[in-house]
């Protein structure tokens, strides 16, 4: 997008944050998603519960906002990240083959990954780590520079709104 081929492009608020704060021309132009990520377990696992997580292995890509959210559903369930849990760095793309095979017992991931663990069988839902009082439920956003927004008004316009009408 900042090369110019494209017109916008989804982000996480995260990396859309980082982006302007060294200075890219970037904006935020609507939200990408709403509650789109959630922390799957497999399917016939014992863990019922955040707490159960302890002593488990869980996939996750550091730095990402899903990390964050991670760390947020950890913490509430007094499980320190570092002592109580093994996270494991496993690539969003792998992560339901890694619980499929048991070289995880859980992940926290955005979608599709969450539904597909469960259509394809090998996953449940655990929790969805959304809490009202600190951290959002849109963690992306669509986003545009400066020049776009100047420039081409009407077809950002109608991208949102189209982006809004699939949604």
């Amino acid at each position: 997008m900042l090369a110019g081929s494209l017109d916008m492009c989804g982000s996480t608020v995260a990396l859309a944050l980082t982006a302007a704060s060294k200075g890219e021309p970037v904006v935020a132009v609507c939200g990408l998603c709403n509650k789109c990520s959630a922390l799957v377990v497999r399917k016939d696992s014992e863990i019922h519960k955040p707490s159960d997580l302890k002593g488990k292995k869980i996939a996750y890509v550091p730095g990402t906002m899903h990390h964050v959210l991670l760390l947020e559903v950890l913490r509430r369930a007094g499980l320190d990240p570092e002592k109580d849990v093994h996270l494991t760095r496993v690539d969003f793309f792998d992560m339901g083959q890694a619980l499929s095979q048991g070289a995880v017992d859980a992940f926290l991931s955005g979608e599709p990954y969450p539904s597909l663990a469960v259509v394809n069988g090998y996953g449940r839902i655990l929790a969805y780590p959304y809490y009202g009082d600190d951290i959002g439920t849109i963690n992306a956003v669509m986003i545009t520079t400066r020049d776009k927004i100047k420039n081409n008004r009407r077809l950002l316009q109608q991208l949102v709104n189209a982006h809004a009408m699939a949604t």
